[in-house]
């Protein structure tokens, strides 16, 4: 018997040693060398994350189905307010991404109605908003601001980011349809 074998991957010819046993083979060993093996395995694992935990996860509950629900109960009691936590920023940080999906989209289409070709990006808002300090040009307060068109859009006002300026939301509602820029006065 040969005491060495050629990798059907790598094409290397190597000792017998260096290949996984496989009954099935004729010669009772893998094609493919253990370092192929190594590297073919490491790519699947790295390329298909979930589906890897998937299997791991299966495993467990099929082995030992009982034990491995008391594991994690027990991990879920131990750590509940860590899991509950993280489900509520998941939530909230979904709802919020929802919400200004839902405003963008809103802006968008009215300026679409008015026969605007012209937007402003995300990027630039934030950029504005960075600018200014993150504060409210008409109150000052720091929090939550809104997009406001110094021309309206329905008074003819363009959606570029030269008409933009950020105001909370009751400054934003305040001031609602009248042209007024509080950019001047910072």
């Amino acid at each position: 018997m040969a005491q060495t074998k050629r990798c059907s991957r790598c094409g290397e010819t190597k000792p017998r040693t260096e290949f996984y046993a496989d009954s099935r083979a004729s010669d009772g060993l893998q094609s493919a060398c253990k370092m192929c093996d190594r590297a073919r395995s490491q790519t699947w694992k790295a390329e298909n994350p979930r589906k890897r935990i998937a299997q791991i996860e299966k495993c467990l509950a099929q082995r030992k189905p009982e034990k491995h629900r008391r594991e994690a109960r027990r991990h879920y009691i131990k750590h509940r307010i860590k899991i509950l936590a993280r489900r509520a920023r998941k939530r909230a940080m979904a709802l919020e991404y929802a919400r200004t999906k839902r405003r963008e989209h809103r802006r968008r289409r009215r300026a679409r109605l008015a026969g605007l070709g012209e937007h402003y990006t995300a990027q630039e808002w934030r950029e504005l908003c960075a600018a200014y300090g993150g504060r409210c040009l008409r109150c000052g307060k720091i929090g939550e601001l809104e997009p406001d068109h110094v021309m309206p859009l329905s008074k003819g006002g363009d959606d570029t980011i030269e008409n933009i300026q950020p105001l909370c939301p009751n400054c934003n509602k305040h001031k609602h349809v009248k042209t007024l820029d509080y950019r001047k006065r910072r």
